[in-house]
């Protein structure tokens, strides 16, 4: 536990290097800050870059490693299956089909 808390201090950018004693240390420590916040855009920049221009490739070998496994045709047909809209429609054409066959065994058989 004790270095997951060194990594977190080093990764933190508030973390000051020095005491600031005077104008010139707290000058300094802006200077430090604002070259980091430079450095961290920077990343966050290029990683959105790489995202944008990856995007397609990165979410289609997610859905494979997640189909690991499964065949990738019961992956995409499991995911269909469920859909909302997708159930909603099986539903109605179950109810509209139990209607028609209750409609039929009325009028071939007499009952009802």
């Amino acid at each position: 536990m004790k270095k997951v808390r060194t990594n977190h201090q080093k990764n933190n950018v508030m973390k000051i290097k020095k005491p600031i004693r005077n104008i010139t240390s707290l000058e300094r420590e802006i200077y430090r800050l604002e070259l980091e916040s430079r450095r961290l855009e920077d990343k966050i920049g290029d990683n959105y870059k790489y995202l944008k221009s990856n995007f397609p490739s990165l979410i289609a070998g997610s859905a494979f490693r997640y189909a690991a496994g499964k065949s990738v045709k019961w992956t995409i047909l499991e995911s269909i299956w469920k859909n909302e809209k997708v159930q909603d429609g099986v539903q109605s054409v179950a109810a509209n089909i139990t209607e028609r066959l209750a409609a039929w065994v009325k009028r071939k058989f007499g009952k009802g």
